[in-house]
């Protein structure tokens, strides 16, 4: 072989090398947008906002967003809700959920998650509804509280983050851990 024919070789190898490695490390996450008459679909939905100046704020990551531009709400699937203000950090996945206005947020399925060092999650028929605003959330469906000292059942629980309290109703039954 020839002296440029070695290093047009040698060259083609490298760009091959290089090509492959940049396929490889490539991002498979793509997210792709659908346009309709009146909703827009989004695969790998996120959205984040900022909910006061002291950069507390909630996030939203879904698999499936169908935003409905006339309604003003989000259908999701497959979610995880990150909300932290002040001492309060949420985080909450489920298989649906619905954004309304980006002020509350309504979760539906069996739901897991957990509030500050307390863990939650329902049964598969589980509700759980949130609003931004009022800072006031309910949980229904067999809803399970998990803290390192007790494990509370129940059939309703309240999260008032202004007063920094949760309130259970229903059947309610309290096991405390030694």
């Amino acid at each position: 072989m020839g002296r440029y024919t070695k290093l047009i070789l040698l060259l083609s190898i490298l760009l091959l090398f290089l090509g492959s490695i940049v396929l490889f490390k490539s991002d498979k996450n793509k997210i792709s947008i659908k346009v309709n008459e009146n909703e827009v679909v989004i695969n790998n939905f996120e959205m984040a906002k900022v909910v006061d100046e002291k950069n507390n704020f909630y996030k939203i990551n879904a698999e499936i967003a169908v935003l409905n531009r006339q309604k003003r709400i989000a259908e999701l699937t497959d979610f995880t809700l990150v909300y932290k203000k002040g001492e309060t950090d949420l985080r909450a996945s489920s298989q649906h959920g619905v954004i309304h206005e980006e002020v509350r947020v309504d979760v539906s399925g069996k739901i897991i998650g957990t509030v500050n060092e307390m863990s939650f999650e329902t049964g598969s028929d589980g509700e759980f509804n949130y609003d931004f605003d009022t800072e006031i959330g309910v949980i229904k469906g067999n809803v399970v509280v998990n803290s390192a000292e007790v494990t509370i059942l129940s059939d309703t629980a309240h999260i008032y983050h202004k007063a920094n309290s949760m309130e259970f109703d229903g059947n309610v039954k309290v096991i405390y851990k030694n």
